[in-house]
């Protein structure tokens, strides 16, 4: 047991570490740290890490980067159920399909609490963001009953 309890700690300190390395300000090592811990297990994570990862989210979503799968992968992994509200946000807001999707998916492991509850504190202005939500929330009772 004393072995599992080290090794967990080991574990969130190097998934930590690689969040870290979302800030640098070298293209590659972000792609890599993103790519690293999308693969990593799970573990639990300081603030700082978790907010490393969903200001590195925001940031490929306003970029449209290739790692936007990879980096909701890693919010879904580290934050569980409070990775649900940035997630909504974003998801309402995007126009772009392939960000939708990528955001979609991600939710769709989430717990339907989470999810329903971020729904609903989320401001729905624009119609776009009306349809996203219909959409995921219709999504989300249809996989609730499955």
């Amino acid at each position: 047991m004393l072995f599992r309890s080290r090794n967990a700690t080991t574990q969130a300190q190097h998934a930590a570490r690689i969040a870290e390395a979302l800030a640098s300000t070298e293209p590659r090592i972000q792609a890599d740290a993103a790519l690293t811990l999308a693969q990593l297990p799970a573990a639990p994570l300081d603030t700082n890490a978790q907010t490393q990862i969903l200001v590195a989210l925001d940031r490929e979503l306003q970029a449209g980067s290739a790692r936007i799968p990879a980096l909701v992968t890693a919010s879904v992994r580290f934050l569980g159920d409070q990775a649900a509200a940035p997630l909504v946000r974003a998801y309402c807001q995007t126009e772009a399909e392939d960000r939708a999707l990528a955001l979609g998916r991600g939710l769709l492991q989430l717990s339907a609490t989470a999810v329903h509850q971020a729904l609903a504190a989320q401001p729905l202005v624009e119609t776009s963001a009306q349809q996203r939500a219909c959409e995921l929330a219709s999504a989300k009772i249809g996989r609730a009953h499955v």
